[in-house]
């Protein structure tokens, strides 16, 4: 699946959680398996079409070598949840040129569609300076992950990190965030029971 036939991938870099601990699983997810490959080759492969790079937030640089990623971030707030892992993307990006805004994923959501993602890319030049967040809204609960977020949060999610404050719908609550509003198919594996019959 791509964005346009022959499109140039969006210009921004996208980063994919998958330093969690998947307690409700069982084991770690992105060894899973949907659709005859592991969840996170699966995201690797579905948003390399879409953005200038991909990286993975993982739990040592070297977890998942056996994927072919062979040097991941690491969260520099080991077990905190996603908020440390977009602390781990916006660390990545301090001193880029063009670097306004970053795109967060997760390693354990599928269904997401091409226009999912491009509604969302079309929004940031006019959201730049006056949002820090653009993201999916389902029946008026955020979708934190599958987003844009803006690179001038890096002080303020540090700061969290340092006081303790982790969930990332706080965050999301305190600063400025582009809505948009639909209902979703898209799938969450947080335990087997999640996946369908036949992914």
């Amino acid at each position: 699946m791509s964005l346009t036939q022959n499109a140039v991938p969006l210009p921004y870099h996208a980063y994919i959680l998958a330093a969690g601990t998947s307690r409700r699983f069982g084991s770690n997810k992105a060894f899973a398996h949907w659709q005859g490959t592991s969840f996170l080759s699966y995201q690797l492969q579905l948003l390399a079409s879409y953005f200038v790079s991909v990286q993975v937030v993982a739990p040592t640089f070297d977890a998942y070598c056996s994927l072919g990623v062979e040097h991941a971030l690491v969260d520099r707030f080991p077990a905190q949840g996603p908020l440390a892992g977009l602390d781990a993307a916006l660390q990545d990006l301090q001193g880029g040129a063009n670097d306004d805004w970053l795109f967060l994923a997760s390693c354990d959501t599928f269904g997401v569609q091409a226009q999912d993602i491009l509604t969302l890319a079309k929004a940031l030049p006019q959201a730049t300076g006056k949002y820090q967040a653009v993201l999916w809204r389902d029946h008026n609960r955020l979708e934190p992950l599958w987003g844009f977020y803006a690179v001038s949060l890096a002080a303020n999610v540090y700061q969290r990190l340092c006081e303790g404050c982790l969930p990332l719908h706080k965050l999301l609550e305190d600063i400025e965030v582009k809505c948009y509003d639909r209902s979703f198919s898209w799938t969450q594996v947080n335990a087997p029971a999640d996946f369908p019959e036949n992914p």
